[in-house]
């Protein structure tokens, strides 16, 4: 157990450095731009996000398993990976492009188009992920620590020089890219444990990992496509002023999720190794217990945070992240859940909750959000997470028992392992 919470402790560090600076810079940025151009940007990051969930081909958690198995060769499965999402990056870009420069969006100005043409090609840098996994997997959290610092710092000083100069939204974009390919960079040239090869790449690999993947691929796109089309239908009803507001919450909801998805990522080597009840009892338990301690922490600091860093024109985000702190709680035990699914090799039984959620999601923001504004589309997010996340796994036979281990989490409020976790030597 101590080489987990040790990686965990690593990664901590890092997390919480890179928190503080988000928040201040986010500030910064959200008071610059102003509602208006803020919900832009954070469309801009909503669309990057949906492209590289694509581009992923829905691999994290399975090459995460197979680097910790070892079944294969490790610098072909890196190789096969990297290439085959590289190569789909490209076709995403192409098509995205496409598309943007379509008759359909012909009423957003040029600055706008491109802005979003900044962040459609920053989906190339995301591949630094599969380092990521590589080295997750190999429980050198410490490695990725010092890279990710090394980062944070370079683009925290990019990011200083354009609020000082006072530059408007396309320079935010391009500060935001940056965010993402220093890591990339720093790794790719400066790691000494594996790297890249063309020769290396293999089909039978590609092959292999590619058939368990295609249900987590449509799933992660889903779920993307249900966590970020409240903005897109916010901006649709009720402009992007609005948008910026939400996003706001957003932001805030999806960054303090950083722990308890940093917890269920360093302890997945312990279920991946040990597939017990009781292993996996622990693993819910201190995953969501953590979810709730950070979320509980965010609801009461955030009346401070919110004037503080955004100013009065983001206040209205405050009750609109109280709703979606509950969201992020069981979207990161849904997580746990699907980490376990599959290792039972069920992964595709998520896509069934996933397509459920969205459902849900995008019936209720219909109804919702021209009622009740952005209110509305916090309650719709929150519904369709719990529906997503836990309770869909009731209308399957074989989920059910990850149904039972995430609702004795959930009502113990994950106490009982994390007590067990945190007090067990090895």
């Amino acid at each position: 157990m101590r080489i987990y919470l040790f990686n965990a402790g690593w990664m901590l560090l890092e997390k919480i450095l890179k928190l503080i600076l988000t928040f201040i810079f986010l500030g910064f940025i959200a008071k610059q731009l102003g509602t208006e151009y803020f919900g832009i940007y954070s469309l801009g990051i909503s669309v990057v996000t949906l492209l590289w969930v694509i581009s992923s081909l829905g691999l994290d958690s399975i090459i995460l398993k197979e680097f910790s198995q070892e079944k294969y060769n490790e610098v072909e499965l890196f190789s096969t990976v990297f290439i085959l999402r590289w190569f789909v990056c490209l076709g995403v870009v192409v098509v995205s492009t496409c598309f943007l420069f379509s008759p359909l969006f012909k009423f957003y100005s040029l600055s706008i188009k491109l802005t979003f043409l900044i962040f459609i090609f920053s989906v190339f840098f995301y591949n630094y992920t599969t380092y990521w996994s590589y080295y997750q997997a190999k429980s050198k959290a410490k490695v990725l620590t010092k890279i990710s610092i090394i980062g944070l710092i370079l683009s925290s000083l990019f990011k200083v020089y354009i609020i000082y100069a006072d530059f408007g939204l396309i320079p935010f974009a391009i500060s935001a890219s940056f965010d993402v390919a220093i890591n990339l960079i720093i790794i790719y040239f400066f790691n000494r444990d594996i790297k890249v090869s063309i020769r290396k790449f293999s089909k039978d690999i590609a092959r292999k990992i590619m058939k368990p993947a295609y249900p987590m691929l449509i799933s992660s796109v889903i779920i993307i496509l249900y966590t970020r089309i409240d903005q897109m239908m916010i901006a649709y009803y009720l402009g992007a002023s609005e948008t910026g507001i939400y996003s706001v919450a957003m932001r805030i909801s999806e960054a303090y999720v950083f722990l308890p998805a940093l917890i269920a990522t360093s302890f997945y080597p312990m279920i991946a190794k040990d597939t017990s009840e009781e292993n996996v009892r622990i693993y819910f338990d201190i995953v969501f217990f953590f979810a709730f301690i950070s979320g509980l922490a965010v609801i009461v600091v955030s009346p401070f945070v919110i004037p503080l860093l955004f100013g009065p024109d983001y206040v209205n985000s405050l009750a609109v992240l109280n709703i979606t702190v509950f969201a992020t709680m069981f979207s990161v035990l849904g997580t746990a859940c699907t980490n376990f699914m599959i290792l039972r090799n069920l992964g595709y039984y998520r896509l069934i909750r996933i397509i459920l959620g969205l459902i849900i999601n995008v019936v209720l923001n219909t109804i919702l959000i021209p009622k009740y504004g952005i209110i509305g589309a916090a309650w719709a997010t929150l519904i369709s997470q719990l529906f997503a996340s836990w309770l869909g796994n009731a209308f399957n036979q074989r989920t059910k028992e990850c149904l039972k281990i995430q609702t004795r989490s959930v009502f113990t409020l994950g106490i009982v392992g994390a007590y067990k976790i945190l007090r067990k030597k090895e």
